[in-house]
C-alpha cells in the first residue's frame, strides 16, 4: 500500500521531530548536565579558578546556568533612546502644517487655505523658513544650558575645593569596578584522606546511580542533593530508560577553597574525570545514547559538607564547569 506524497513528508516530519525530543530528553549522567545544591553561605559567590576548572560557570542555585552564582559586575543599563527636542519641534511643526491643510481640505479653502499665485507660494516658503529659523534658536539656546561641563570648566583643586572624599552622597572611585576574582584558599587544612574521601564520595554516587539504589545515595548525599537525584531516577523510570555508568577515573583534581561554616566544613573541589555513560531501554535493554566502549571526560565542581571532625564527606552541592 503506497501512501501519497503529501502523508509521506508528514510521517517524516513527524518522525523526525519525534526522534529529536527523544534524544533531548534522555540526558545520563547524576545531575544531567545542570547545577544544583548549595555551598552555604557562598552559594552566591564565584567559585576560585583552579587548574582543572580555569572559568567556573555563574549562576545561582537552580539555574542551569551554574551553582555557585557570581555577584553581578556594575554596569550601567544602556537608557532607552530619546528623541531630541529639534526633532520633537520639527515633528510638532510639520503635524501643525498637516493639520492646517486638512482643515482647510475640509471647509473647502483648498490645501493651502486661501494662498493663491506665486506670491502667496513666496509668503508661505517665508513663514516656513521664519519658523525653522525660531526653532533652531530656541534649540541652541536649551542645549547650551543642558550640555554639562566640559573639561575647560573650573579648576577644582586650583580653587582650593577638594571633592568630596566620604559621606552622603560620595562616589567611590572603585564602586564601579569589575569584583576581584576570589583566590583559593584553604582554612581547613584538607590532606589526602579528604582527597580520598572526595573520590570516593564520587565513585559512590555514580554506583548508587546507576543501580538506582536510594539508600546508598542518600548516605554519600545531603537530603537535597540526594532528592534531586531520586527525582532524576523516578524520570528515567516514566521515560521508561535506566542509566548505566561504569567506574569514574579521575584525571584531575585540586581545591578551589574549603571553610568552617556554622560547625561544620566545606570544601568545594573541581574533578575531572572519565566515564562510560549510556542509557539504555528498560524494557529492551537496547542502547539509547552513549558508547559502552568509548568513556567520556566531564569537569564538575563538587562541594562537599562535613559536620564535625571524622564524620564523613557529603555531596552538598554540584556545578558544572
Amino acid at each position: 500500500m503506497s501512501f501519497p506524497k503529501g502523508r509521506k513528508l508528514t510521517a517524516v516530519i513527524a518522525s523526525t521531530i519525534f526522534l529529536a525530543f527523544a534524544a533531548a530528553g534522555v540526558d545520563a549522567k547524576p545531575g544531567k548536565g545542570g547545577s544544583f545544591g548549595n555551598r552555604g553561605s557562598k552559594s552566591d559567590l564565584s567559585v576560585p579558578s583552579t587548574p582543572t576548572a580555569p572559568r567556573t560557570s555563574t549562576g545561582a542555585p537552580g539555574n542551569p546556568a551554574a551553582l555557585p552564582g557570581r555577584p553581578a559586575s556594575p554596569a550601567a543599563a544602556p537608557q532607552a533612546a530619546k528623541p531630541s527636542m529639534m526633532s520633537t519641534m520639527a515633528k510638532g511643526f510639520a503635524m501643525g502644517l498637516i493639520g492646517a491643510g486638512i482643515f482647510g481640505l475640509l471647509t473647502g479653502s483648498g490645501l493651502f487655505g486661501n494662498l493663491s499665485g506665486f506670491m502667496g507660494f513666496l509668503g508661505l516658503l517665508l513663514q516656513v523658513a521664519l519658523i525653522a529659523l525660531a526653532v533652531r534658536l530656541i534649540w541652541g539656546y536649551f542645549r547650551s544650558r543642558q550640555q554639562p561641563q566640559a573639561a575647560g570648566g573650573p579648576d577644582l583643586a586650583r580653587a582650593g575645593i577638594a571633592p568630596q572624599a566620604s559621606g552622603v552622597g560620595a562616589v567611590s572611585p572603585t564602586a564601579y569596578q569589575t569584583p576581584a576574582e576570589p583566590q583559593r584558599s584553604d582554612n581547613v587544612g584538607i590532606g589526602p584522606d579528604d582527597y580520598s574521601a572526595f573520590q570516593g564520595v564520587l565513585s559512590d554516587v555514580m554506583r548508587a546511580y546507576s543501580d538506582e539504589d536510594i539508600g546508598g545515595l542518600r548516605r554519600v548525599a545531603t537530603p537535597e542533593v540526594a532528592a534531586q537525584f531520586i527525582r532524576e531516577l523516578h524520570e528515567n523510570q516514566q521515560k521508561g530508560v535506566i542509566n548505566k555508568m561504569g567506574e569514574p577515573q579521575l584525571l584531575q583534581g585540586d581545591l578551589a577553597e574549603s571553610w568552617y561554616e556554622d560547625q561544620a566544613a566545606f570544601a568545594t573541589v573541581a574533578m575531572r574525570y572519565a566515564m562510560t555513560d549510556v542509557t539504555l531501554d528498560r524494557a529492551t535493554g537496547k542502547i539509547v545514547s552513549g558508547n559502552p566502549d568509548q568513556p567520556e571526560e566531564s569537569t564538575e565542581i563538587w562541594t562537599f559538607r562535613r559536620e564535625g571532625a571524622g564524620r564523613p564527606w557529603l555531596l552538598c552541592g554540584q556545578q558544572q564547569a
